[in-house]
């Protein structure tokens, strides 16, 4: 099976289960029982998913929501996967690529990272304004999907400048610390060594 088949036949199986919805949200570590707020929701397993891999990650239930949030209809994921459990980034990335099937127009990612700002504190929210990819890897490697984009995408905003305003707004109208910083994307799973980290904190 080719891997857009893999991806419509993922994509069928979600809306047949759960609807369409033009946000979604994928809750990271710490996260999952926010999809207990979503209002009129349907749920799939990822294991009736066809083509979905595991999520073997704990605290990851591995459920893909769909409900009301704030009157919008929102995809909501429990769990992904990651390549430091053995998969592929075709693998890793293939939920992305079954939103843009379905019509999702807006993606929130959000996920539990450590942090080498010294002014930063555990728990603290940071908004990613930006990214490095010091894994040697990328899913974009092989051949090109052009039903999803072109060969060289545009990087040069990966990180919506509109919706960061928007988050920086709700931050400061509720109170909320926000700190602002460069995500570095490291292989894993083991913790970063402290030559890693000084690195990392001179870029």
């Amino acid at each position: 099976m080719s891997y857009y088949n893999k991806i419509k036949n993922a994509a069928k199986a979600i809306e047949d289960n759960c609807g369409k919805a033009d946000i979604a949200i994928i809750l990271g570590s710490g996260l999952g029982d926010y999809a207990s707020q979503l209002e009129n929701a349907n749920s799939i397993s990822y294991s009736s998913i066809p083509g979905f891999p595991d999520s073997t990650v704990p605290g990851h239930a591995g459920v893909w929501h769909c409900g009301t949030l704030e009157n919008k209809q929102v995809y909501m994921m429990q769990g992904r996967f990651h390549a430091y459990e053995g998969y592929d980034l075709q693998d890793v990335t293939l939920p992305i690529r079954v939103m843009k099937q379905l019509g999702v127009k807006t993606l929130i990612v959000t996920n539990a990272a450590g942090g080498v700002n010294l002014a930063f504190k555990p728990g603290e929210l940071m908004l990613i304004t930006d990214c490095i990819n010091l894994s040697g890897k990328n899913p974009l490697i092989g051949p090109n999907l052009d039903e999803f984009g072109p060969r060289f995408p545009d990087m040069s905003e990966a990180f919506s400048k509109n919706y960061r305003n928007i988050a920086e707004k709700v931050a400061v109208t509720n109170g909320i610390k926000l700190h602002k910083g460069v995500y570095a994307w490291l292989n894993g799973p083991c913790f970063e060594t402290p030559a890693e980290i000084r690195m990392c904190r001179a870029l």
